[in-house]
């Protein structure tokens, strides 16, 4: 492999082909620079464990990774004091901005810092837009357990999020929190407008979530259908991170909106910067168009069918032992 002086060529983000079956062997390739590498001459990145990153993401509905170094978290913590984001005493995203064109050019200031890192993770992709979205301290700014909105035709397509953190977080700063495997819980439809089809089980599910303390830079990567919340922000200072959104390049984005009580729910097309344009939640969209209108029974999941999802009442062989004993 040889690139000559002036060689503009780069080398686009990839993996490589599937030669064999890869649940039982794996093919490896060794690379064996010639002369000293380095960015003016040809260096090359990869993402650590990015080969188990999409085996993660559909088996628990997320990952965590490192992906941003510090000088481009510095690039990012300057954007926002740049752009004297004034926020209140609550949990704030930049989506929320009434400005337009500020929610836009902050979006497309976070995209160019961190798209590189994202095509390492991520083939095939189209953005959703980026924000931020910021913790400040106090005790009643924990953020309930949930799950994001549907916008991709699930289970067949999913739609993702990246959160990064531009500060180590703790249980002690809004450290987030979630329940593996909960992105495969439920194929109830999740708008504003809509039942939220986990809210009988979310009181269960809160005593089951798990913590994710993690350092600046890292980013916890995850399907909108997962069960994901957040510790209050106990600490002194805001907490900040960064979501960028994407989904599949050959994946509509689609909406559900309920317009009123005993109405049909329309399954609506949205633009990619839906996230960036959309203010009013709970509002149809006026950048939306109808694809159809159709009935739906709008239905919780069950603690029964939870418990059986999670095997939560499945005695241990042990405890049917001493039950006989009983």
């Amino acid at each position: 492999m040889i690139k000559t002086p002036g060689d503009n060529h780069v080398l686009l983000v990839h993996a490589d082909w599937v030669y064999l079956d890869e649940q039982k062997h794996t093919c490896i390739s060794l690379w064996i620079p010639a002369i000293d590498i380095n960015e003016k001459n040809g260096t090359f990145g990869v993402i650590p464990q990015s080969h188990l990153c999409m085996k993660n993401l559909k088996k628990n509905g997320f990952f965590v990774v490192d992906l941003l170094d510090e000088q481009n978290l510095e690039k990012l913590r300057d954007i926002y004091k740049q752009h004297h984001l004034n926020m209140p005493q609550h949990f704030y995203s930049t989506s929320f901005l009434q400005d337009e064109l500020q929610r836009k050019t902050i979006s497309q200031e976070i995209q160019a810092i961190v798209r590189y890192k994202i095509n390492l993770l991520l083939q095939n992709h189209q953005e959703l837009g980026a924000v931020f979205l910021v913790k400040p301290s106090g005790e009643n700014t924990a953020m309930p357990i949930h799950q994001d909105w549907i916008v991709a035709e699930e289970p067949e397509h999913y739609s993702i999020t990246a959160s990064i953190l531009l500060h180590d977080t703790t249980v002690q700063n809004s450290a987030i929190t979630d329940l593996p495997q909960s992105h495969k819980l439920s194929t109830g439809l999740r708008s504003p407008s809509l039942l939220d089809p986990l809210k009988d089980i979310k009181d269960t599910a809160a005593t089951m979530i798990q913590t994710l303390e993690m350092k600046a830079g890292q980013a916890f990567i995850f399907s909108h259908a997962l069960i994901h919340a957040s510790h209050a922000n106990q600490s002194e200072n805001n907490r900040i991170a960064v979501a960028y959104g994407v989904l599949h390049q050959d994946t509509e984005l689609v909406y559900y909106h309920k317009p009123s009580n005993g109405a049909k729910v329309q399954k609506l097309s949205i633009p990619k910067d839906f996230f960036i344009s959309y203010p009013k939640p709970g509002e149809q969209p006026e950048n939306s168009t109808l694809i159809k209108e159709f009935d739906y029974d709008e239905k919780a999941m069950g603690i029964d069918e939870f418990n059986q999802f999670y095997r939560l009442n499945q005695s241990t062989f042990l405890q049917k032992v001493k039950a006989w004993f009983n």
